[in-house]
């Protein structure tokens, strides 16, 4: 037996999704297309009635005219791992002659040939797969055309840290440009600080060869009483230690040599 074609356009034609979060009241819509020149009856059934609220459940369609029907998706507890099995059919026929609206009456009597179904499954959408942004979907889209699918799995996260890393990118050269409009001081400071050093390291040696100099002269005096000097290198060593004590004149005999120039000063004045 041949299926009997279709007498409603009925969108969406196959599944009715609902999204996530089903802690509250969640909606979907069918929209029930009339194209005929005759007026029609629809009505909405589920496999899952206590589960859902359908206004309106039934009506009466004109030609050339549409009905938009809310199907409200009741609070519930969602477990991925239950598998989902509700379904929807939309009946619908043509409306008998006189006919204004739809009532049960007009279902019961009617010929089984004449009353079209159209099935719809049931499709749940979590919260975490219907959080993604838009533009980022369509930049996934877009990469999966030419890329890998491995390269795919990783397009939104990359695009979702754009903006962090333009941030630290920026607060990165920020202090690049501080570090770089102070280098040149801290540079004259540490150059100027370096030269000075210098210098006095300079001064320093200077002056240790003066004293090493004028240390080797007093030894050579004093290791050469009659006069001769004896100039000595760097690194040469006396030998002889001087007393200079030992070498000096008794005090009598400055006395004595005192008072005799003394008395030869009287006779010459």
């Amino acid at each position: 037996m041949a299926k009997a074609e279709q007498i409603l356009i009925v969108e969406p034609s196959n599944e009715l999704k609902f999204t996530g979060p089903f802690t509250s009241v969640v909606s979907s819509e069918l929209l029930l297309k009339n194209p005929n020149s005759k007026p029609v009856l629809f009505k909405v059934k589920t496999t899952a009635p206590k589960r859902y609220c359908v206004r309106p459940n039934c009506g009466f369609i004109e030609p050339n005219h549409q009905v938009t029907v809310l199907v409200m998706l009741q609070p519930f507890e969602y477990d991925p791992a239950e598998k989902n099995t509700h379904k929807f059919m939309i009946q619908s026929m043509f409306a008998p002659p006189g006919t204004t609206e739809s009532n049960d009456i007009i279902w019961k009597e009617a010929p089984a040939g004449q009353i079209i179904d159209n099935k719809l499954k049931c499709v749940f959408i979590p919260m975490f797969e219907s959080t993604i942004d838009e533009p980022l979907l369509q930049v996934s889209q877009a990469a999966s055309q030419t890329a890998p699918p491995s390269v795919i799995s990783s397009t939104v996260e990359d695009t979702r840290q754009v903006p962090k890393a333009n941030e630290v990118r920026a607060e990165s050269i920020n202090n690049l440009g501080w570090q770089q409009d102070r280098a040149p001081e801290e540079v004259g400071h540490q150059n100027v600080n370096r030269q000075q050093l210098q210098i006095e390291l300079e001064k320093l040696k200077v002056e240790n060869v003066k004293l090493r100099t004028e240390g080797m002269r007093l030894r050579n005096i004093s290791n050469n009483p009659g006069g001769q000097s004896q100039v000595l290198g760097p690194n040469q060593r006396l030998d002889t230690k001087v007393n200079f004590a030992s070498q000096m004149p008794p005090i009598w005999q400055l006395i004595v040599a005192l008072i005799v120039g003394m008395i030869i000063a009287k006779f010459f004045l």
